[in-house]
C-alpha cells in the first residue's frame, strides 16, 4: 500500500512540473492585417527597395529559458 502512495506522489509531482515548465511558454500570433516585411537591396550604386504584405506566423517565448524560444514566420 506504502508503494502505490508513493507512486502516486511522484505521478503527480512530475505532472505538476510537466504544467508549470508547459505554462512558462507563452505564443504570440503575428497578425496579417497589421504585419509586413520590407527589404532594401544595394547593387553598386542602385539600391531597390521592396516588400511582402502576406504575413503570418507565431513567436513562442520562454522566460525561463530564452534559448528555447522560436519563431516561425510565412511570408
Amino acid at each position: 500500500m506504502q508503494l502505490h502512495r508513493s507512486l502516486l506522489a511522484a505521478v503527480a509531482l512530475a505532472t505538476g512540473l510537466a504544467t508549470t515548465a508547459t505554462a512558462a511558454v507563452e505564443t504570440h500570433t503575428i497578425d496579417p492585417v497589421h504585419s509586413t516585411v520590407s527589404f532594401s537591396l544595394r547593387h553598386l550604386v542602385s539600391k531597390f527597395t521592396g516588400g511582402f504584405t502576406k504575413v503570418s506566423g507565431t513567436i513562442q517565448v520562454d522566460r525561463d529559458d530564452l534559448t528555447k524560444s522560436s519563431v516561425d514566420a510565412r511570408i
